[in-house]
């Protein structure tokens, strides 16, 4: 499989976390903590069982007990045990559960005061609002996915010229500009503050749902009923939460580091031709201990297995070009040099490449 397609692939995961916690996790989480505050009203049980839900594979059940309400001078009926719902195996606690409100039962029920239709008889969050963090279990697969096939993908330097000569650098670079003289210049193909854009918004999605668990459990706590199981669960991603917020710190210190401005001429280099290689650097040099380049021919083998797809990459060709260490002379400068003539030129086939690279 391709880099693009096990990108798409986590990027789904990625986009259902997000939607999914969007139109889903994020308002029912905001309801169950917001219905704590509802108004209390009297309620009568109207009918009560333990509902069978059976599928293919499971048999689960749930607790059906509805129950009669007025408010505001209109009668309502509703059937929401707790703010989570569903089904679940286990058919003796709810038959107790069922048992304990007959039709008749006088109870206490609370009221959506802009949904009074919406009564439930168990507000607030409980042990199973944690399904609502099953999103951000989808969000983190999807992020690390990316991240992963990214990473193998920049050190593989599959970014390129136009002519086959492929140059990598610390995040994938292309040529964007062409001179009139022929000269091409390397630049960032994704800016280095949107990297950091993007970490900071996983980070408020992930932390903006964990929070609203935090404050329950807090609450519970200050009351003097804490949840100690769901604490232990829910610092897993909090911790997570402090290492996304970390992440966003790394790149916004990394914006500092020194970039370099490379550019080479002619634009189109060819195999035996000569080669200018220019670098300009911007930012404190002397924050860097040394500046290398290296140009590389890789060849990539891609060989299928039935459905399986797995890709080699073997180095045929290295040869250092530029080694500084020193602050002052890393600013900027240039070198000629000539292309190999007897080795092979680039080409792109279905099972085979051939890859021309400046490593830096």
């Amino acid at each position: 499989m391709s880099p693009m397609w096990r990108i798409l692939f986590f990027g789904i995961f990625a986009l259902a976390g997000v939607l999914s916690g969007i139109f889903w996790a994020v308002p029912a989480a905001t309801e169950a903590v917001d219905s704590k505050d509802w108004p209390p009203v009297p309620a009568s049980v109207v009918e009560s069982s333990v509902e069978r839900h059976t599928s293919s594979d499971s048999t689960t059940y749930s607790i059906n007990i509805r129950f009669e309400y007025t408010f505001e001078g209109s009668t309502y009926q509703s059937d929401r045990w707790d703010m989570v719902g569903g089904s679940s195996s286990g058919y003796d606690s709810k038959k107790r559960v069922v048992d304990a409100h007959p039709p008749g039962t006088k109870l206490t029920v609370y009221v959506n005061p802009e949904s009074p239709e919406n009564a439930v008889i168990n507000p607030g969050l409980s042990a199973w609002s944690l399904f609502f963090l099953i999103p951000l279990v989808f969000l983190l697969i999807g992020v690390i996915g990316i991240t992963a096939v990214a990473s193998k993908a920049i050190r593989g330097g599959r970014q390129g010229s136009k002519s086959g000569t492929h140059f990598s650098r610390e995040r994938p670079e292309e040529f964007r500009s062409h001179s009139p003289d022929g000269q091409t210049v390397l630049k960032p193909r994704i800016a280095r503050w949107l990297s950091a854009l993007s970490v900071l918004g996983i980070a408020l999605f992930w932390n903006g749902i964990v929070s609203v668990f935090v404050f329950k459990l807090y609450k519970d706590w200050r009351d003097g009923s804490p949840e100690w199981g769901a604490i232990l669960f829910i610092a897993i991603f909090v911790i997570i939460g402090l290492a996304l917020f970390g992440g966003f710190l790394h790149q916004l210190l990394a914006l500092r580091n020194p970039h370099a401005k490379i550019t080479i001429s002619p634009s189109h280099p060819r195999l035996g031709a000569p080669l200018r290689f220019m670098w300009e650097m911007t930012g404190e040099t002397t924050r860097l201990q040394n500046f290398k380049v290296s140009l590389e021919c890789r060849e990539k083998a891609v060989q299928r297995s039935g459905k399986n797809t797995s890709t080699t990459t073997n180095v045929i060709h290295r040869q250092e070009i530029i080694n500084i260490t020193d602050g002052l002379a890393m600013r900027s400068g240039q070198i000629e040099l000539r292309m190999p003539g007897e080795a092979m030129h680039s080409f792109k086939a279905s099972h085979c490449n051939i890859e021309w690279l400046f490593a830096v």
